[in-house]
């Protein structure tokens, strides 16, 4: 049974193993996603979000099976899209970095995270959770969909130190 969580700084470590492993699973499925433990999802970027309370994690038997950061920090593109909820900042969450673990892919994790996602958002009083994907990454935005994220527009996206890539963007506005 799969248990939701705030990530503590105990669970770091398995944090950290836990985004090694869906970079380097990725990278073997051919999908390449710019991730890597020293630029983004940086070591400090991830224990930051632990400490300000923003690293959500999902657990099978107390081991760390996926995760996710939300908080309220939106990329500058944003500004410029015509969200299908004109929320107040507030009242906007914003998903990055969902991963899951290798051996637990296609087990109902990453639905799991993203509904208790929803579930959190919605008990806080939270209009729009937004979050974006690279484009290539057919699997992921797949699930979005699927588990109601409406894609709001496809646009290029700077990734600091990457360059310019394609990136659905998505909201999930209930």
């Amino acid at each position: 049974m799969l248990v939701f969580d705030q990530a503590t700084q105990r669970q770091y470590g398995d944090i950290l193993a836990l985004y090694e492993d869906a970079i380097a699973s990725l990278a073997r499925d051919g999908i390449e996603i710019y991730w890597d433990l020293d630029h983004h999802p940086s070591r400090d970027f991830l224990r930051r979000a632990i400490e300000r309370g923003e690293l959500f994690v999902a657990l099978e038997e107390g081991r760390v099976v996926g995760a996710f950061v939300m908080d309220d920090s939106q990329r500058p593109e944003y500004a410029e899209i015509a969200w299908s909820c004109d929320a107040p900042p507030e009242r906007v969450r914003v998903m990055h970095v969902l991963a899951v673990h290798s051996s637990a892919r296609g087990c109902g994790v990453g639905r799991f995270l993203l509904n208790a996602a929803k579930d959190h958002c919605q008990r806080a009083g939270i209009r729009s959770l937004r979050l974006d994907a690279l484009s290539c990454n057919a699997p992921a935005c797949a699930l979005y969909r699927r588990e109601g994220f409406s894609t709001v527009e496809s646009r290029i996206i700077h990734i600091p130190d990457i360059g310019p890539h394609p990136f659905e963007v998505f909201e999930y506005a209930p």
